[in-house]
């Protein structure tokens, strides 16, 4: 799709490519294809509750202000069907930026409700990650120094800074 973009200035995109295409164009540097990935990105078809996440996410990466600014916007004027939605499970920074806006519209017990069910969220995913790259237990291990459980719920709120912005 991208040569298409660099040959002919022109592409189409579809839900399922275009992460990825904006991903590569951003890498690439393809500032035409970034903005056809934005429009595409940004219509009412597209930019919703169940997909604001992802789309946030993508944004991020591949650092497309414009996208993630509208994004941003989306999240403010739908606060509570955003963050009530399973599928909006941003990593901590990103999290902690859409608790700092202003414009979020929602009750402060509500929204505690929610960074509570993100942090169960982000606590399961940890525990999953951990059990994951756990090494087999060695002989002779019992004087090593315990790492920190980065699994825990403190943890997932505080490490990351996501409770500072309540």
């Amino acid at each position: 799709l991208l040569v298409d973009f660099i040959y002919a200035a022109d592409f189409d995109v579809t839900v399922a490519t275009v992460h990825q295409v904006l991903n590569a164009a951003s890498k690439l540097k393809l500032h035409g294809a970034i903005t056809v990935c934005t429009l595409f990105l940004t219509q009412p078809s597209h930019c919703h509750a169940d997909s604001v996440g992802n789309i946030l996410e993508s944004a991020h990466k591949a650092g497309a202000s414009q996208l993630k600014e509208h994004c941003l916007k989306y999240i403010d004027e739908h606060t509570t069907a955003v963050l009530s939605n399973p599928s909006f499970h941003p990593p901590p920074a990103l999290f902690r930026e859409v608790l700092s806006r202003d414009g979020l519209v929602i009750d402060e017990l509500e929204l505690f409700r929610y960074v509570m069910d993100w942090a169960k969220r982000e606590q399961s995913k940890r525990i999953l990650k951990a059990e994951e790259a756990k090494p087999p237990e060695e002989e002779g291990e019992e004087g090593k120094a315990a790492e920190p459980d980065r699994t825990s719920l403190t943890a997932c709120l505080c490490d990351d800074g996501v409770i500072e912005q309540l």
